[in-house]
């Protein structure tokens, strides 16, 4: 049974271009050995002297290694406050021909995206509340790209 798993994040500190690409050559490694395919999305906002930094992601794949893979998600040392969007069993993968899909953005291009997600108030509040699909359906914008 095919299982998926979407999250937010926020990185303790913005990560250069370098440290990027080593990310996702090392999940891209690691996802194609163990059969997960999925995108994640990276959004830097720039706010008077400021930069803040989050993450979208979507994993989908056996659900016992998606699960040992957002394991260790959890733990990596380079974001923090992990916050489940929607996880569950599919019928069909979204993103079959991404072993990880990347797309890196400013927050002036990302609130201009169809389906906009305000990250910041996905952490906000005791509970997030999101319609059945919605996360999933904005990163597959970025898919259909």
């Amino acid at each position: 049974m095919l299982y998926h798993l979407i999250y937010v994040s926020k990185a303790v500190s913005p990560l250069s271009g370098e440290a990027l690409n080593y990310l996702l050559q090392q999940a891209r490694r690691n996802n194609e050995a163990d059969g997960i395919t999925g995108m994640l999305l990276y959004v830097e906002r720039h706010m008077m002297s400021q930069i803040t930094a989050r993450f979208m992601q979507v994993i989908e794949g056996d659900e016992a290694d998606i699960t040992s893979l957002f394991d260790k998600i959890k733990i990596d040392s380079r974001h923090h406050q992990i916050t489940v969007l929607q996880q569950g069993n599919i019928g069909v993968r979204s993103f079959n021909d991404w072993v990880m899909g990347f797309k890196v953005m400013r927050w002036q291009e990302y609130v201009s995206q169809p389906g906009f997600l305000d990250m910041d108030e996905l952490f906000s509040g005791d509970k997030i509340h999101l319609s059945s699909g919605v996360a999933l359906n904005f990163l597959k914008t970025f898919y259909a790209m």
